[in-house]
């Protein structure tokens, strides 16, 4: 594929993920920051460990202390799954979600009378059946989708990284990025840049071996700098509202926009915790995931409620059968 080629599919990449945007927060009302506004398209260039009075470290020690302590939570759970690859393209669902540490997930959605999808991940694999749709499939964590016919894509471990960052932290290093108030993101108007609100950007970075290349003065292989995960953060109060995830060539494999946090309170089950001790974090209760082309445009929002943090889960709902 040529220069040219590349450039064409990465435009026509990024109008549809601001096409499916334009959508969603218009269309059914979601709004970020008061305003319908479209999710900026992140600058890669990274900057300092502080900016716009945001500090790497501090950011990174509150995102911590609000994920690590929640080892077990359960909640009801509504969902819409919109999809071109279903007759009716939008369907409206509700049951329970379980997770636990690290990366297990059991997700059950029910219509009238029947069970639309179920999710179950172990950490490690992760198995979709969708009895409503006649569609079963599974794979590894970390492994990429690839394009399949009749595929509604829904997996168990992007439910898993919403709920839980922590894990992004492990192997990589973080940068701290910015994005100013006006951007350089034209659609069709060459002459008028989008205003966007200001936004910080924690990119997650995994060094992995070069093919090809090697460090002749130290005799190892060398290594290029990999984002893997990209947060964005609104920078006057740090809450993160969106989640990119990228394939090792650096193209985006999925983006979750996170519409609402709930704080919900728990038993403190930290190693040397009084047993009276409650611990209260922030849980996304509202988000969305998006599976962007080359994948169908799958588009999955869930809202949790009656939420709990901390409470005994049956561990046999994670095995894969």
């Amino acid at each position: 594929m040529n220069s040219g080629s590349r450039a064409s599919g990465a435009r026509n990449a990024w109008r549809a993920i601001v096409l499916i945007a334009t959508v969603l927060f218009s269309g059914c009302g979601w709004m970020w920051g008061g305003r319908q506004e479209f999710v900026p398209i992140p600058d890669l260039t990274p900057s300092d460990s502080s900016v716009q009075g945001v500090d790497l470290d501090i950011l990174r020690q509150s995102m911590l202390q609000n994920s690590l302590p929640v080892l077990s939570l359960v909640a009801d759970c509504q969902a819409v799954i919109d999809s071109k690859e279903m007759r009716p393209s939008r369907i409206e669902a509700s049951g329970q979600l379980m997770m636990a540490k690290p990366g297990k997930i059991y997700l059950e959605l029910r219509r009238p009378g029947a069970v639309l999808a179920r999710l179950v991940g172990d950490g490690l694999q992760y198995r979709t059946e969708m009895p409503m749709l006649r569609l079963e499939y599974g794979g590894a964590y970390g492994q990429p989708l690839h394009p399949a016919s009749k595929r509604i894509s829904f997996v168990a471990e992007d439910v898993a990284d919403a709920l839980d960052m922590s894990t992004f932290f492990s192997g990589t290093r973080q940068l701290l990025r910015s994005y100013p108030q006006t951007w350089d993101a034209y659609q069709e108007d060459l002459r008028s840049p989008r205003a966007s609100p200001k936004a910080t950007y924690v990119d997650f970075i995994l060094d992995v071996p070069a093919t090809g290349l090697a460090n002749a003065s130290q005799g190892q292989p060398a290594t290029v700098p990999k984002i893997m995960y990209s947060l964005a953060l609104e920078s006057d109060r740090a809450r993160i509202v969106a989640l990119d995830k990228f394939r090792r060539d650096g193209s985006l494999r999925r983006r979750i926009w996170f519409l609402d946090w709930t704080y919900v309170s728990g038993p403190d089950l930290s190693q040397g915790a009084a047993s009276e001790g409650w611990v209260s974090v922030q849980v996304p209760s509202e988000f969305m995931i998006a599976y962007l082309p080359p994948l169908e445009g799958t588009i999955v929002r869930m809202r949790l409620t009656n939420i709990k943090i901390n409470v005994p889960v049956d561990m046999n709902r994670f095995e894969l059968e």
